[in-house]
């Protein structure tokens, strides 16, 4: 073979060669970013049930619930310290059913809602039946598993407050979905 043939030869192994791994990282950057993109539908899934109600920063709303002051463990220990003063609290909400102490019998008056931080801490929150109230009952129940983040206004009545309850059981006042 001369060496021009020689040449045009190398020239065309290394050109597929270059060409094979421009093909390997295409598709792992395809790879990546469908990984990506896949986290991010679950992180947003864990938080939320449907796009308009998304938070759109998660670490924002965790930072949020991880930074308020008192904290659900605060609220918890000492529940008699925030008798009767009205506060603004962060967390992921679900519906449940639980009514106890000075909420015994309000399952018919109240919506029971657990509010639960970072840490898996939750104080109990129970809305009046009203007809805003409702709508975010009806929220938490299509919610299924999945906790939404709220931004919430509650107070611990004196009324209902007993000395003996370890829990903090807040009154809900207004209610939003943090966005």
């Amino acid at each position: 073979m001369s060496k021009v043939a020689k040449s045009l030869m190398i020239l065309l192994i290394i050109s597929a060669v270059l060409n094979v791994v421009l093909l390997i990282s295409v598709v792992r950057l395809k790879s990546t970013s469908a990984e990506e993109t896949s986290a991010d539908k679950i992180i947003e899934d864990n938080y939320d049930y449907t796009k308009s109600s998304q938070p759109k920063n998660v670490s924002q709303t965790k930072k949020m619930i991880k930074d308020q002051r008192p904290t659900f463990k605060m609220l918890n220990a000492m529940p008699s310290d925030y008798l009767e003063k009205k506060l603004t609290l962060y967390g992921f909400a679900k519906i449940t059913s639980y009514y106890n102490w000075g909420y015994d019998d309000a399952n018919i008056s109240h919506y029971s809602v657990n509010l639960a931080d970072d840490d898996y801490t939750y104080i109990h929150i129970y809305f009046p039946k009203t007809k805003k109230n409702k709508k975010l009952f009806e929220l938490l129940g299509q919610a299924g598993s999945d906790n939404i983040a709220l931004k919430v206004e509650a107070i611990e009545l004196r009324s209902r407050y007993e000395s003996h309850c370890s829990s903090y059981l807040g009154e809900g006042l207004n209610w939003e979905v943090m966005k």
